[in-house]
C-alpha cells in the first residue's frame, strides 16, 4: 500500500480573490467615513462621502474586475502585485480618494 499524499498546492485564488476585494472596499469605505464624518472642526456633508464612495467602487470595479483575474491567468502574478503596489504608494497623495486600500488589496 502506498502511503504518500498528495497536496493540491494551487492557491485558492478566486475565493483569495474575493475576500481580498471585500476586505479591501471595506477598508477603504471605513477609513472614508472617518475621514469624512470623524474629523473635529471640518465640515463634510453625506455627498463628499458618497462621491468618495463612487472612486472606490469604480477603482474596486477596475481592479478586482479586470486586473487581479489578468493577473492570477499568468503563471506568475508577481508584476501584477509590484505594479498595484506602486500605484497604492504613488495614491497615497489623494489618500481621500479612497483608492490606497483598494490598490493595496489587490
Amino acid at each position: 500500500m502506498d502511503s504518500t499524499t498528495t497536496i493540491d498546492a494551487r492557491p485558492a485564488t478566486r475565493s483569495t480573490a474575493l475576500v481580498c476585494a471585500v476586505l479591501g472596499v471595506a477598508l477603504a469605505a471605513a477609513l472614508a467615513a472617518w475621514g469624512t464624518f470623524g474629523e473635529a472642526g471640518v465640515e463634510h456633508s453625506l455627498t463628499d462621502y458618497l462621491v468618495v464612495l463612487g472612486i472606490i467602487g469604480v477603482g474596486a470595479a477596475i481592479v478586482f474586475g479586470w486586473i487581479v483575474p489578468r493577473g492570477l491567468r499568468k503563471e506568475s502574478a508577481g508584476g501584477t502585485a509590484v505594479a498595484l503596489s506602486v500605484l497604492a504608494v504613488l495614491s497615497i497623495a489623494v489618500f481621500w480618494s479612497g483608492l490606497p486600500p483598494v490598490l493595496a488589496a489587490g
